[in-house]
């Protein structure tokens, strides 16, 4: 039990700037623990697997005649950091792994406002405007995380048309079956 803390412990202080950044992190009296990219990686993986579970979950909750599916959005998730990767990593240069956790975080926090949502029974309309503004105020963390990271509009730019593309597959193949 003691080697779990402890693990558990390293995973969250390796990436606390990634889940609550702050403005003053170059700063003298800013406390940053060294990069861990195991501890990194082990970060995102969890919260792939965490997100594309309780997305599986909620998809069927829309009505869009989508079944609960966690290989298609562990795939969404997986292609979520390809993508951002792909496209990134000449202009981020030395700050993908920073800029990849906080787009995990930013995730991890739709995800977490998902969660009420599957505990209750509405009409699949409500959901839908749930999940709108659950994907905003991700677009808005997204933006001010960037913001804090001292990046411009890119990294959102690209994280929104994936996040379209992959809603366009969906759609696509959900309604051409």
């Amino acid at each position: 039990m003691y080697w779990f803390f402890k693990k558990l412990y390293s995973l969250v202080s390796y990436n606390r700037k990634q889940i609550i950044p702050s403005a003053k992190d170059d700063t003298e009296q800013a406390c940053i623990p060294d990069f861990n990219l195991k501890y990194r990686m082990v970060y995102i993986a969890f919260v792939i697997i965490f997100s594309a579970y309780i997305l599986s979950v909620f998809s069927g909750k829309l009505g869009f005649n989508l079944n609960h599916n966690f290989m298609r959005e562990l795939s969404i998730c997986i292609g979520q950091i390809i993508w951002q990767t792909v496209f990134l990593k000449i202009y981020l240069k030395v700050k993908i792994w920073d800029y990849l956790g906080n787009m995990m975080t930013v995730s991890l926090i739709g995800t977490l406002l998902l969660i009420p949502a599957l505990l209750t029974n509405f009409s699949p309309s409500f959901y839908i405007i749930y999940f709108g503004i659950v994907v905003l105020m991700m677009l808005l963390e997204h933006l001010r995380r960037c913001r804090l990271l001292k990046l411009n509009y890119l990294p959102t730019i690209s994280w929104i048309l994936f996040r379209i593309t992959a809603l366009a597959l969906i759609i696509w193949l959900t309604f051409k079956n």
